[in-house]
């Protein structure tokens, strides 16, 4: 069923054979499903299902659930029992004896087949358009500015592309940020509202032919209000208080932003090169805590994202009856409480929370208040650290953070 699903997908996509496909492709099959589902699923866990990879063990039931729903469907069960099985070649075999008869019939229709063969006009084979090659591209990128927002030249080179091609820069996963391009031109700059560590990517008729990485950092903790397309960004004086780097609802005032009359998501973030720290040897700590008494939002969710080169992995807590509305997202899956066991990050969010991560020996494990809570495998090799983003449901308040590996690197942010 697995096998089928994955076809079905296939002859969807219309990508050709499998086995030329590039690790780009699988790039833009995962950016694909998250437009269509908001849910993500790794380059990795990708080709593993599609067999260009070592599988370990059988897709996670989240994992099926996602594609079936990429594919049209509610979920995997919907899936399985709307298909037919097809009979085995085995069991498809007849068991009539194939009489002198039958073996005449076939001789008559060979020969049929060899007199309509010869005698008709030869056809000409269509041509099927030829599709962009990555090496024809140039795709380069400088970032304009220390702070947030950033605007980032792109300078590209599209003259090989066919006339009628539609040209787009993506200037990160979400495949909705698209800038249209000109065929003609060579520069395009696009501004960015957030920090992070993004892949700004090159497109060619919806094929991605270039990318670059692009790392908008921030200068000390940045505080904002979360609304798109652009943020609230508040002062560092209010947000940077020494020991605890907080948003407050003091902090919101000037802004008409009461936290206890409004739904509002707010967010801190720590981005910068911090050098060869890397997602298979590192130690993170930090103590957290939500810090709205009677928000609207009972459950005063908290998700924290380690920000890794191009993607991030995510950790969530919330008040313990809320748990069921909680996600995680690993290095090669998006996990949900609605169908696993995510009970452990249910915590009490009037107390400080001390959140440890480990990373060691290609696994990943998750301490809250130094209880292990969740393990995830580590992909090799590694890939560099950019950041810490911490989103609250209301306000809340972040202390001693730090990373380190084993060769003695320790980093207090």
């Amino acid at each position: 069923m697995i096998e089928h699903l994955v076809a079905r997908i296939n002859a969807d996509l219309n990508w050709g054979k499998v086995s030329s496909w590039t690790n780009k492709d699988f790039e833009c099959l995962s950016e694909r499903i998250w437009d269509k589902t908001q849910k993500r699923l790794s380059v990795t866990t990708l080709k593993r299902i599609w067999g260009r990879a070592e599988t370990g063990s059988q897709p996670s039931q989240t994992t099926l659930d996602i594609l079936a729903e990429f594919a049209g469907f509610d979920n995997w069960r919907s899936f399985t029992q709307g298909q037919e099985v097809i009979p085995s070649k085995e069991s498809s075999k007849s068991h009539v004896p194939f009489s002198r008869f039958a073996v005449l019939g076939l001789l008559l229709l060979g020969m049929g087949l060899t007199y309509f063969l010869w005698n008709r006009e030869p056809e000409v084979a269509a041509i099927p358009p030829s599709e962009p090659i990555a090496e024809d591209f140039y795709f380069n990128k400088t970032v304009v500015a220390d702070e947030i927002p950033n605007s980032v030249v792109f300078a590209y080179d599209v003259s090989s592309a066919a006339p009628q091609a539609t040209i787009e820069i993506q200037q990160d996963w979400d495949m909705r940020k698209r800038l249209p391009l000109s065929r003609e031109d060579s520069i395009a700059t696009c501004i960015y509202y957030r920090p992070g560590h993004f892949k700004a990517k090159l497109v060619v008729d919806s094929q991605i032919v270039a990318e670059d990485d692009v790392l908008i950092p921030t200068e000390n903790w940045l505080g904002v209000v979360e609304q798109e397309p652009i943020p609230v960004y508040l002062p560092d004086e209010v947000v940077n208080r020494g020991k605890d780097i907080a948003i407050t609802s003091k902090a919101l005032k000037p802004y008409n932003i009461d936290p206890m009359q409004q739904d509002i998501i707010t967010c801190l973030y720590k981005v910068a090169d911090f050098g060869a720290l890397y997602t298979d040897d590192f130690t993170f700590n930090m103590e957290v805590r939500h810090t709205l008494d009677k928000p609207r939002r009972r459950c005063r969710g908290v998700q924290i994202y380690l920000i890794f080169n191009g993607s991030a992995i995510s950790i969530p807590l919330a008040n313990k009856g809320c748990v069921a509305n909680l996600n995680v997202m690993t290095f090669e899956d998006f996990v949900s409480g609605k169908n696993a066991d995510l009970s452990a990050f249910g915590v009490n969010m009037d107390e400080w929370q001390r959140i440890k991560m480990v990373s060691q020996h290609g696994t990943l494990e998750v301490f809250i208040d130094e209880q292990a809570v969740y393990q995830m495998p580590v992909p090799q090799p590694g890939l560099a650290i950019n950041g810490i983003s911490v989103y609250f449901e209301g306000t809340g308040t972040v202390r001693e953070a730090q990373f380190r590996n084993s060769k003695g690197l320790d980093i207090n942010l």
